[in-house]
């Protein structure tokens, strides 16, 4: 039984030698030339990254109109939420702005709502 092991062993042996022998120069080009295309798909993405972050940012500034609780606002669906503390801000120049996470200061979205300055028409 020792020798059978031993001899298949040996014969897997032998026949991975041979396998290398004559495949082993192709592998290890192939694995060198995916590790250098990994490498640069790596760094491409953390340049890419560093200059997307660095790109020219512009603030906009939105003129609010009104604010309103998601709940009484008809265009809103809020049906995948499980509660309704979202308020909709309606603005001149951004559209609709929707406020997902009600601040700790306000205790209901009419709160936060109220507390938008609609702005002064001249």
């Amino acid at each position: 039984m020792k020798t059978k092991v031993l001899e298949m062993l040996s014969s897997l042996y032998m026949r991975w030698t041979e396998f290398w022998k004559a495949k082993g120069h192709i592998i290890k080009v192939v694995g060198a030339c995916l590790g250098v295309v990994c490498w640069i798909v790596v760094m491409g993405d953390l340049a890419g990254r560093l200059f997307l972050d660095n790109l020219d940012r512009q603030e906009i500034r939105c003129e609010v109109e009104y604010a309103s609780p998601a709940a009484d606002d008809k265009t809103h669906r809020s049906s995948r939420h499980s509660s309704d503390n979202f308020v909709i801000v309606h603005t001149t120049s951004c559209g609709r702005v929707l406020v997902e996470r009600l601040p700790k200061r306000f205790a209901t979205p009419e709160e936060l709502a109220a507390s938008f300055n609609p702005a002064l028409k001249s």
